[in-house]
């Protein structure tokens, strides 16, 4: 049985708190998902906090579930190896890192399908329309 270190324990304890608290606020009518997870950056619904929040909220269920799994299973034993400090250091950075990179991605993707649909004569007008 793998022992759960006490960052990863935190760490398992915020995700739950915030697809708990995703789900509870949801019944009142607030979307959290609208404040904390990741948008497209020129969506009017991003902000910058984004690139960190996104790292605790989970769609559904499983989700959650394979990710919490994971994180005990994999994350006790490299905090284990490295330490608190390196292993924070690390758990943040690729979450970081993998909201930037996934946030340049969609960015470069939709710049060629954007400079695609000017070449064939729709106006930035039209390109707004479509995308409501």
């Amino acid at each position: 049985m793998i022992k759960i270190t006490d960052t990863v324990k935190h760490i398992l304890i915020i995700n739950v708190l915030f697809f708990i608290a995703t789900y509870v606020v949801s019944k009142s009518g607030i979307n959290l998902t609208e404040h904390l997870g990741l948008f497209f950056i020129e969506n009017e619904l991003f902000k910058p906090w984004q690139f960190v929040s996104t790292m605790f909220m989970h769609a559904d269920i499983n989700h959650i579930l394979f990710n919490m799994l994971a994180l005990w299973m994999f994350g006790s034993a490299i905090e284990q190896m490295w330490g608190r400090n390196k292993f924070l250091f690390f758990y943040f950075s690729a979450g970081i890192g993998a909201s930037l990179i996934y946030t340049l991605a969609n960015y470069l993707q939709y710049q060629n399908v954007y400079d695609d649909l000017i070449t064939a004569g729709l106006t930035a007008t039209d390109i707004s329309t479509i995308l409501e």
